[in-house]
């Protein structure tokens, strides 16, 4: 009988957990955000520890919210949002990974791992070679998943404005895939901060064909190509 290794019988908790620290994090920058007028009437030592535990837990929940990812996971990823393979799980790591990098405004959205990653492994396969094309219809498949929220895996209830914001980081998320790689010793996160950086000054532009899919896949890759 064939013997299945121990490992693969555990349940896999590294998704989950990070999902949580990514709760903690939002819940201390929220926690300090709300107390902030209330420690003003405290003493100033305790007033700094109040803002000093806030701050420690909102940096080691994000330091540790973050999964690793290296070039294969990059690699793997741009395959799989252009439509040519890859893998969801690792699409899914790589998303969550440009998400805790580009959202400093908006951090009470949070985006959950484990959800989005079921979320692509039951997406039908794409129709179209056009990895843009493909892409966009990825976009969209995110931003209607509920994996993205307040309170991820409950659908709706994200503002105008907040959806402008997810379009924004996901479009660039996107383009920094798809754009092409010079040799394998460049900088991911610089080139993800210049592609976010890119999309953010032509988010008039972007706004502008959000809702048009043909045109939105025409912004990606003349963004991607431009980058």
């Amino acid at each position: 009988m064939t013997q299945v290794p121990f490992q693969s019988m555990l349940p896999d908790f590294q998704k989950p957990l990070r999902d949580a620290l990514r709760g903690a994090a939002c819940i201390a920058d929220v926690t300090e955000e709300a107390l902030e007028p209330a420690s003003r009437l405290l003493p100033r030592p305790l007033r700094t520890g109040l803002q000093g535990a806030a701050k420690a837990l909102e940096g080691a929940s994000r330091r540790f919210a973050v999964a690793p990812v290296d070039p294969e996971h990059i690699h793997l990823a741009s395959e799989f949002i252009a439509g040519k393979g890859g893998t969801p799980d690792a699409c899914a790591s790589v998303i969550c990974f440009a998400w805790e990098l580009l959202n400093g405004g908006g951090r009470h959205l949070m985006v959950s791992e484990t959800i989005l990653s079921r979320r692509l492994a039951r997406r039908p396969a794409p129709r179209n070679d056009a990895p843009a094309v493909n892409a966009v219809s990825l976009i969209r498949f995110i931003r209607d998943s509920s994996a993205i929220g307040r309170m991820p895996g409950v659908a709706g209830g994200l503002l105008p404005r907040e959806i402008s914001e997810v379009d924004v980081i996901l479009v660039a998320v996107a383009v920094w895939l798809l754009s092409a790689r010079a040799d394998a010793t460049v900088d991911e996160e610089i080139l993800l901060d210049l592609s976010f950086a890119l999309v953010s000054s032509l988010r008039d532009d972007l706004e502008g064909v959000s809702e048009d899919s043909d045109r939105l896949a025409e912004f990606v890759e003349r963004a991607a190509a431009h980058l």
